[in-house]
């Protein structure tokens, strides 16, 4: 899990006060799992886009990029099955 600070620019991470520092919590699974299914998802896109224009070379690429999400995002489950 990553922990990440961000304060404002006016003060130096030191100088933060309580009220101005916010602790995010995404790990790098959430992440890549977000990361793949934008994937999917453009990849779906494209692959309508090509359907409605007639480009069987944007359908393709679609059905490829929609492909290669979801097998990364099978990986995903597989390492998160394999932490529990």
């Amino acid at each position: 899990m990553t922990r990440r600070v961000i304060c404002t620019p006016s003060q130096p991470l030191t100088e933060a006060m309580p009220h101005d520092v916010r602790i995010e919590d995404i790990s790098m699974s959430t992440k890549d799992k977000v990361k793949n299914t934008a994937q999917v998802t453009k990849g779906k896109v494209k692959a309508a886009t090509g359907e409605v224009t007639g480009s069987a070379k944007l359908k393709r690429d679609g059905k490829v990029d929609q492909v290669k999400g979801n097998v990364k995002q099978s990986g995903e489950k597989v390492k998160d099955a394999l932490r529990k």
